[in-house]
């Protein structure tokens, strides 16, 4: 891929000039009519768009034209300057500002413009340094400081100054930082698409000495944040974009993110979320060989089955290598049990975690659950109907000899029948979760 020059410095300087003088919509507009696919936008001023897309909608207070001031350290110079903070942006300019990254996102390259945000790999320069006249510039230039693109949502990122600030970031996702969220999704899936994996995903994990990275809690808690709000379509489909960008860095070659650390911490935070959460995480995958190992590590984890004790043995077998299906070909991050290690999972009951009156287990620790036992078997049965349905979509009843013979001799039906019979589960959930897998299995025969 050719390199992309940067806007001429003359024409940068247009731009660093509106802004200085707070004049942001007219910046705006100047680095609007400098989008070409010729030349790439100074970091910086990537950096100063997410700041003011960022901001949360003005509230007015009786200071609100008064200039605070933040005192700052330049260290190239070892002397003390004073930098005010900058103007609040209206919301229009909030909205502008966010609608021009995506501008940018039709016009240059993805790679070249997630250069400008933090990541594990890269140190950032730090802009503040060139910009104790525009106090927009020195306080964006907080971006580059952060350790990784996730931190810049938390709430009050962009109200707090200083290089130094404190701010709320125990909450994942602010409220009005979804949309720069969506951007950095859309930039990582144009990446994918252009060079078959996003290296500027990988980068926002924190990487091992060795072997593919394999902590990924931020992004993966961000992801549940947004199937917490199962009635919000925008926010269901950014969690599911994020789970399959997250998804596609196990099957890269070598992988960049552990397949089974991804698949057993999802599964661990599953079991602490309603059904509802759980049935709009479910209908948001659209990766059969992930499912089917998510749900065998949930229901051999939760449930009452003895063959598979731990996520570890997901692996149980191998398929044979002309019994291999084309999902395995493409990619062998996740492997398929054998079938009658899947046979025994779907006969097994849920292992109910029973709760006292203060909230604790039996063993008289915090429960990570506040979930009714009723809730409890539900999901356990919601997770075998996902993964009939991961074995209809990889059509192993077609490729493998032992999964055609469960099916004809009926051990299969048999088996989902056994499993079904929750007796904490009200009738009409049961019933609708026996139709749904006895629908998948009839569907065996037509795929």
């Amino acid at each position: 891929m050719a390199s992309v020059p940067e806007v001429p410095r003359r024409l940068r300087a247009l731009v660093d000039s509106c802004f200085e003088e707070s004049l942001y919509d007219a910046g705006l507009n100047v680095l609007d009519n400098l989008r070409t696919k010729d030349a790439k936008p100074a970091p910086q001023h990537i950096r100063q768009l997410l700041y003011l897309a960022l901001h949360p909608p003005d509230i007015p207070t009786r200071n609100q034209y008064k200039k605070p001031i933040v005192r700052s350290k330049i260290l190239s110079r070892n002397t003390s300057v004073d930098v005010p903070r900058p103007a609040n942006p209206s919301q229009a300019t909030i909205d502008r500002a966010m609608d021009l990254l995506f501008y940018l996102l039709s016009t240059n390259q993805a790679s070249d413009l997630l250069n400008a945000i933090p990541s594990y790999d890269r140190t950032l320069r730090d802009d503040s340094m060139d910009s104790s006249g525009n106090s927009l510039g020195y306080h964006a230039a907080r971006i580059s400081s952060a350790k990784h693109c996730w931190e810049i949502l938390s709430p009050g990122f962009a109200q707090s100054y200083g290089k130094d600030a404190i701010y709320n970031n125990t909450q994942l996702v602010a409220e009005h930082a979804w949309g720069v969220l969506e951007w950095l999704i859309l930039a990582f899936e144009k990446e994918q698409s252009l060079c078959g994996k996003s290296p500027s995903l990988a980068s926002q994990l924190p990487p091992c000495s060795t072997g593919p990275r394999t902590m990924m809690d931020i992004p993966l808690g961000i992801a549940f944040v947004a199937f917490d709000w199962f009635l919000d379509l925008r926010k269901l489909t950014i969690g599911g974009r994020l789970i399959a960008l997250m998804i596609s860095l196990t099957k890269e070659t070598p992988p960049a993110l552990s397949a089974e650390r991804l698949a057993s911490e999802t599964a661990r935070r599953l079991r602490a979320k309603s059904s509802q959460t759980v049935s709009a995480f479910l209908s948001a995958l659209n990766e059969p060989s992930f499912e089917m190992a998510l749900c065998c590590i949930y229901l051999s984890q939760y449930g009452q089955c003895t063959i598979m004790q731990s996520s570890s043995n997901t692996s149980v077998s191998k398929p044979r290598e002309d019994t291999t299906i084309s999902h395995n070909k493409k990619s062998n991050a996740y492997t398929i049990p054998s079938a009658d290690t899947i046979l025994a999972i779907l006969r097994s009951d849920a292992s109910i975690e029973e709760l006292d009156d203060n909230g604790e287990d039996d063993e008289g620790s915090e429960s990570i659950l506040i979930i009714s036992a009723e809730e409890q078997a539900l999901k356990h049965a919601m997770m075998k109907v996902q993964l009939l349905k991961a074995i209809s979509q990889l059509k192993l009843v077609d490729t493998d000899i032992s999964w055609k013979k469960a099916f004809t001799n009926g051990q299969l039906r048999e088996n989902v029948l056994l499993g079904m019979r929750y007796e904490r589960v009200s009738d009409e959930a049961r019933t609708a979760a026996l139709c749904a897998a006895l629908a998948h299995v009839d569907s065996f025969c037509k795929s």
